[in-house]
C-alpha cells in the first residue's frame, strides 16, 4: 500500500513491527504534514451508510479529547471502500518493541510508564470512556520518554460497540480481563489490562500466554498467577502487591479506579525514596489503594478473606433439573413471541421515521438493520427494505439541506450534496449536469439506491429549468419580466412556472421562487381572461350588427331588382 494515495493523503510506509497493524505513516499533500493513518473495516453485512454515520458522530467526539498521554485523533475519512482514521504521528517506539528487545524492565521504569498510563486512563474514565483494548502495541514511547496511548475508539462501560465482532485475537485476549472475554468491558477491565502489561514488563512474560480463547478464559478465571516477587527478587513488595491486585479475576477485588492506581504508584515512589519500612506501612499508615473503595474491595486489599457461606442448594441435581425446565420453557416462549416482537420493532421504527428528528431516523435504521432477516416473513423483509431506503433518503436530504459535508461521506453522497446545493442556489443548468453526471458515471448498480433515487428526482426537477439564467436574482427577474408576447413564449413561461410549483415546496429556501411563480401565473391568467373578454365582446358586437347588415343587403337587393325590371 506504500506510495499510494488515499483521499488527501500520500501513504509513505507501514508503522509498527507487526503485520496485524494496518497503520501507516502518511503525508497530507496540501499541508505537507505527516499523520498516522489506521485503516478499519466495517463488519460484513452491516449497513454501510449507517456505519459511516456512526463513525462521523464517533470521531466528532473523539476529536475533542486532549491529554498529554493520549494520541490525538483528528478525524476519519473515506476513499472508495477504504475507511481510515487520521491521528497524531508519534515519533518513537512501541512498548511491545521495547519489551521484545529488553525482556525484563527495571521496576522504577515500569512504575513511571504505569503512572503515565494510569493518568491517561483516569482522564478517559472521567469522560465516561474506556479503552478496552490496551496492549503494548498500542502504547507508544516518544523520544523524550513520554508515554502515549493510541487506538482509542468510542467505548462505553458495559456496552458493546456497534462494530465489535465476536471473533477475538488470541494475542489481544491475553491482555483482556476475564469479564471482557465472557461479556462486557468496564473501567476495571482497563485496570486489569494495565496490570497485565506491568506484569509483563517486570517478569518478561505474560501471566497467561496466548492460546485457545476458551481455555485462556477458563485459566484466567480459575488458575492462580505466580506473583512477581517470586520471579523478580528486586521487585518492591508494594509494587508486587499492586500488580497482583490489578490482575485479580474478580473485578471488585481490583483497585477501585485508575485514580487509586495512580496514587498507589506515586506512593510506591515516595516509599522507595524515603526508605520507609514495611512495619510502618502495615501499622495502618496511609495507603492510596484504600481510597474510594467499597467494603468488599477494602477487605480484599487488606488481605482479609470472607468466610465461605454454605450453599442454599443442597440437592443440586433437583435444582439443575428445574433450571433445565425453565430454560426450555423460556426458549419456547421466546420462539412464540419472536414474530410479534419483530413486528413491534418494525412498527416502532415506522414511528421514528415519521418524526422530524434525524437522530430518530438513524435509530430506526439501526433497529431495522439488527432484525434477524431469516425470521422475517417475505412481506416483512420487503417492508424493512423499503423503510431502510426511506430512512437513508430522509437523512441524505437533511444533510443536503443543511449543506453538511464530511470526509466520511461516500463520493456519491458528496457529489449529490454538491449538486443539491447548486440547485438551491438556482444554478439549474449546473445542477442538472451534476445530477446527470452522478447517474451516468457510476455504471449499472454501482450507485447506492437512495442516492440514485434522489439524483434522478433532482435531474427531473432541473430538466425544464436549464434554460433559465443563473443565480437567484437573475431567475426571479426572469420570472417577473420575461416576455410573453407570442403564443410560444406564453406556453413556455406557463409550463416553466407550473413545473416550479409542482416540484418545489414553499419552505424557506424556495419561498421567494414560489411566490414569484404564483404572482406571474396570476398575471398570465389575468391577461388571458382580459384577452378572452375582448374577444367575446368583439364577437357579441358582430352578432348585434348582423341583422342590420342583412336588412341592408336585402333592401339593396330589392332596389337593384326593381331597377332591373324598370
Amino acid at each position: 500500500m506504500e506510495n499510494t494515495k488515499v483521499g488527501p493523503f500520500e501513504i509513505l510506509e507501514r508503522l509498527g513491527s507487526t503485520r496485524r497493524q494496518r497503520v501507516f505513516r502518511a503525508r497530507q499533500v496540501e499541508q505537507r504534514r505527516e499523520y498516522a493513518l489506521k485503516f478499519i473495516n466495517i463488519p460484513p453485512n452491516y449497513d454501510r451508510e449507517l456505519a459511516l454515520e456512526k463513525l462521523k458522530v464517533e470521531f466528532s467526539l473523539l476529536r475533542e479529547l486532549r491529554h498529554p498521554n493520549l494520541v490525538r485523533i483528528f478525524g476519519a475519512g473515506v476513499d472508495g471502500e477504504s475507511i481510515f482514521i487520521a491521528s497524531e504521528l508519534v515519533e518513537g517506539e512501541s512498548l511491545a518493541s521495547i519489551i521484545s528487545r529488553r525482556g525484563r524492565m527495571a521496576p522504577d521504569l515500569v512504575v513511571e510508564y504505569a503512572r503515565q498510563l494510569a493518568l491517561c486512563l483516569e482522564y478517559l474514565h472521567g469522560q465516561d470512556l474506556i479503552h478496552s483494548k490496551i496492549t503494548p502495541e498500542k502504547i507508544l514511547i516518544d523520544r523524550e520518554g513520554n508515554l502515549r496511548l493510541a487506538d482509542l475508539r468510542l467505548n462505553r462501560s458495559k456496552k458493546r460497540r456497534w462494530d465489535i465482532t465476536r471473533q477475538r485475537d488470541a494475542e489481544l485476549a491475553a491482555y483482556l480481563a476475564p469479564e471482557q472475554l465472557t461479556g462486557f468491558a468496564t473501567a476495571k477491565s482497563d485496570i486489569y489490562s494495565l496490570g497485565t502489561i506491568m506484569y509483563e514488563m517486570l517478569v518478561g512474560k505474560l501471566p497467561f500466554p496466548p492460546e485457545n480463547i476458551a481455555r485462556l478464559t477458563r485459566r484466567k478465571l480459575e488458575d492462580k498467577i505466580e506473583s512477581v516477587a517470586t520471579q523478580v527478587l528486586s521487585c518492591p513488595v508494594w509494587l508486587d502487591r499492586l500488580v497482583m491486585q490489578m490482575v485479580e479475576p474478580t473485578p471488585r477485588k481490583r483497585p477501585h479506579s485508575a485514580h487509586a492506581v495512580r496514587l498507589a504508584l506515586e506512593e510506591i515512589v515516595r516509599i522507595d525514596v524515603t526508605k520507609r519500612s514495611a512495619v510502618d506501612e502495615l501499622s495502618g499508615a496511609f495507603n492510596p489503594l484504600h481510597i474510594n473503595v467499597d467494603k468488599s474491595e477494602a477487605r480484599a486489599l487488606l488481605n482479609k478473606s470472607q468466610a465461605e457461606r454454605p450453599s442454599p442448594f443442597q440437592n443440586w441435581k433437583q435444582w439443575l433439573a428445574l433450571a433445565g425446565v425453565v430454560v426450555v420453557v423460556s426458549l419456547l416462549a421466546g420462539l412464540l413471541w419472536m414474530p410479534s416482537n419483530q413486528q413491534n420493532d418494525i412498527e416502532a421504527a415506522e414511528q421514528m421515521l415519521a418524526s422530524s428528528d434525524p437522530q430518530s431516523w438513524g435509530q430506526a435504521r439501526q433497529m431495522l438493520a439488527e432484525l434477524p432477516r431469516e425470521r422475517l416473513t417475505t412481506e416483512q423483509q420487503q417492508q424493512v427494505d423499503e423503510m431502510l431506503v426511506r430512512s437513508k433518503r430522509q437523512t441524505l436530504l437533511d444533510q443536503a439541506r443543511r449543506g453538511e459535508t464530511s470526509a466520511l461521506f461516500t463520493d456519491s453522497v458528496r457529489a449529490f450534496i454538491a449538486a443539491y446545493i447548486e440547485e438551491q442556489q438556482y444554478e439549474f443548468r449546473r445542477a442538472h449536469n451534476s445530477f446527470t453526471d452522478l447517474l451516468s458515471e457510476t455504471g449499472n448498480g454501482a450507485l447506492e439506491v437512495h442516492v440514485k433515487m434522489e439524483a434522478e428526482l433532482g435531474r427531473r426537477r432541473t430538466e425544464k429549468l436549464r434554460d433559465l439564467p443563473s443565480g437567484p436574482i437573475e431567475v426571479l427577474s426572469w420570472i417577473k419580466q420575461s416576455e410573453a408576447n407570442s403564443a410560444d413564449q406564453q406556453k413556455f413561461l406557463r409550463q416553466t412556472l407550473e413545473h416550479i410549483l409542482a416540484n418545489y415546496d414553499s419552505g424557506d429556501q424556495h419561498s421567494a421562487l414560489i411566490e414569484a411563480a404564483k404572482l406571474r401565473l396570476r398575471e398570465l391568467d389575468a391577461v388571458s381572461r382580459s384577452t378572452e373578454a375582448k374577444a367575446g365582446n368583439a364577437k357579441e358586437n358582430l352578432s348585434d350588427s348582423s341583422p342590420i347588415l342583412e336588412g341592408q343587403t336585402q333592401e339593396t337587393t330589392e332596389t337593384d331588382s326593381n331597377a332591373d325590371s324598370k
